[in-house]
């Protein structure tokens, strides 16, 4: 992706590996930032043009989160362009992501290619 202007994202997942490690492992992302939680991320509002959203936010446990399909249908009523990036396999449960909104999904077992040229779709 040399010479072409990375994608704008924000991640949203509970993992701290996957917060700080998109950043790292995966160019032609601009990971320019990356929350626990879609209440965290909805506070702040970052400038991007795409939106990594996991599933399943566990957060701490104590407290509950914003997850799902519900995650999915609220960032994109607010006009949020959704990539959902999971180990969700349920072909069910994926197409209600996308009936509520999502713009694409990617497994996480995927190579990481496959996630910057998802976001850049999406961001398209």
């Amino acid at each position: 992706m040399t010479g072409e202007p990375r994608v704008r994202v924000a991640a949203i997942d509970d993992d701290t590996l996957i917060r700080d490690g998109l950043r790292v492992l995966v160019p032609g992302l601009d990971v320019v930032a990356a929350y626990r939680d879609v209440d965290g991320f909805l506070a702040v509002r970052p400038r991007v043009e795409v939106v990594l959203l996991d599933l399943t936010l566990t957060g701490t446990g104590t407290d509950p989160v914003l997850q799902g399909t519900g995650a999915v249908a609220a960032l994109a009523a607010d006009g949020w362009r959704v990539l959902v990036y999971t180990n969700e396999r349920r072909r069910a449960v994926l197409v209600a992501c996308l009936n509520a909104g999502a713009r694409g999904v990617v497994h996480k077992a995927e190579p990481l290619p496959v996630l910057a040229g998802a976001a850049a779709d999406v961001a398209a």
